[in-house]
């Protein structure tokens, strides 16, 4: 090797031992790239099989642990022993309610530890062992950073590692204590949506015809977590965040439940046998759901067939994508059947048919000079709908909740304004949807009821309580229904007494 060749040598190994790279850490699967510099793009690492994508999988066994397509494979064999989901775990507390739901579901021991704290139980060399969630996450991340490191040839350290849109500070930081764990030092984390924003944005760049900005909704619908983000990518490679929304438990293993939870019942109604108890029956039913479910992503019909699923007895299903309903004609169609509904016309299943819809903004009340909203009835609240609360007056000033301020009219009324909003704060555009002027006495409380009707419009009532009886002013608005049919408003919450202290 001449001078040159080992000079041009020592500089590339320099650069290759800096290269930071970029985790997806996901539910289900993993992945891990880096950008080369001599290249001009981003390479994806390969795993032991060579593949790119890794399950987020861990198995323990007499011999040792396994991670990634080696623990996968081995699910059915040794269930109870065999983690996944971890990602659900991270940062959550023993005791909620959704923690509790899924492990229901898993084969695999998860216990109460300190301060609330999941745990998960393996059998590890002949005795239990616990785990904490950044344990087992640690070694998907070091099974990551391993192949990264033979694939480079040298010592990986830092990394960026993406998180659900809208995970938690505690679920965050979670996430941080696992690469640190790992031996990574942890160099940001960043939103997934985000992350594949730029992988977008990057792309398009280097088109001359790229406008200015460019706005771009991002959707993105993993394994265990669902985001959409919405961003303006600028010429001159900003990219900047506009809004962000999405559920961190509605993702690829939701479906997975929702077809082994379809499986046993049929298996139940056919077979009069239940095998919802049997955890190697229900993991062999969760492999063959996924591969159904990933079959139908690019044929329009297929089958699970078991051999032996449960005492002895076969298992079969066979599915076709539904492909009677256009996709143009959809939101019509459920709009013709719905009026069909009302009108007590159709057969049996269309006049038999509930329609549960929720409020999509939220109702509250104005009554502060700081345009600051009382949400009486928040969004998403399932209607029909009514909430009831209580505001008090006193030298001038109206209480909301924790919130004071004078009120705007003269002394002895006020405006009773409700609003509908996105958030409690009023400025920048809002809806007012009806206004009630009230004659109030001397300190008075305020009673303010808030209805929101099956059809999506809602009914306003004002009351002021007296030490002796009160005086009731109604509003309705005339969206709402005139059916003498609508069923009663279903009370969500009780009064609340408001405090009078004023939030700082």
């Amino acid at each position: 090797m001449s001078v040159s060749d080992q000079l041009t040598y020592s500089k590339m190994s320099t650069r290759v031992k800096t290269i930071p790279i970029g985790i997806d850490l996901g539910t289900t699967y993993s992945c891990v790239a880096a950008w080369f510099d001599q290249h001009n793009r981003v390479e994806m690492f390969p795993n032991e099989q060579g593949n790119t994508i890794t399950p987020s999988c861990v198995a323990f066994d007499d011999t040792g642990y396994l991670v990634g397509e080696g623990a996968k494979n081995q699910i059915t064999k040794n269930p109870t022993n065999t983690v996944f989901d971890v990602k659900r775990i991270m940062g959550s507390r023993f005791s909620d309610t959704t923690l509790q739901k899924d492990i229901q579901s898993w084969p695999f021991k998860v216990i109460k530890g300190s301060s609330d704290k999941p745990m998960i139980v393996l059998e590890h060399m002949g005795a239990n062992k616990e785990f904490s969630p950044e344990e087992i996450s640690c070694m998907i991340l070091k099974n990551l950073k391993a192949a990264a490191e033979a694939y480079l040839g040298t010592t990986v350290k830092d990394a960026v590692i993406t998180v659900p849109a809208y995970f938690s500070d505690k679920q965050r930081q979670a996430t941080k204590d696992a690469g640190t764990l790992a031996g990574l030092n942890v160099m940001r984390l960043i939103n997934e949506p985000t992350a594949a924003a730029i992988a977008y944005g990057l792309d398009k760049l280097g088109d001359p015809n790229h406008p200015q900005h460019k706005n771009v909704l991002v959707f993105d619908l993993g394994g265990g977590t669902f985001d959409v983000s919405l961003l303006t990518i600028s010429r001159d490679g900003t990219i900047s965040v506009k809004a962000v929304g999405g559920d961190t438990h509605l993702g690829g293993e939701d479906f997975d439940k929702a077809m082994v939870d379809h499986c046993v019942k049929e298996f139940k109604k056919k077979q009069k046998k239940d095998v919802s108890n049997n955890v190697r029956a229900l993991g062999r039913l969760k492999v063959w759901c996924e591969k159904a479910k990933r079959d139908l992503s690019s044929t329009t019909e297929t089958s699970i067939d078991i051999d032996c699923l449960y005492e002895g007895t076969d298992f079969s299903m066979k599915k076709s994508l539904c492909m009677s309903i256009n996709a143009d004609e959809a939101v019509a169609y459920g709009a013709a059947v719905l009026a069909a509904n009302l009108s007590g016309n159709g057969n049996k299943a269309v006049k038999d048919m509930i329609l549960l819809d929720v409020t999509p903004l939220s109702l509250g009340t104005s009554v502060t000079k700081e345009q600051l909203m009382s949400v009486l009835i928040p969004k998403n609240t399932p209607i029909p709908a009514m909430k009831e609360s209580l505001f008090g007056i006193l030298n001038s000033f109206i209480s909301s909740g924790n919130r004071s301020a004078k009120v705007e009219d003269q002394p002895g009324s006020s405006s009773i304004k409700v609003k509908e909003k996105f958030s409690k704060k009023l400025s920048g555009p809002s809806r007012r949807k009806k206004q009630s002027d009230a004659s109030l006495s001397p300190q008075p409380r305020v009673e303010v009821l808030d209805e929101k009707s099956r059809i999506g419009s809602y009914a306003k009532n004002t009351s002021e309580k007296a030490r002796k009886r009160p005086n009731r002013h109604t509003n309705s608005l005339s969206r709402r229904s005139h059916s003498a049919e609508e069923k009663k408003p279903k009370k969500v919450s009780h009064i609340g007494r408001e405090k009078r202290r004023p939030r700082e």
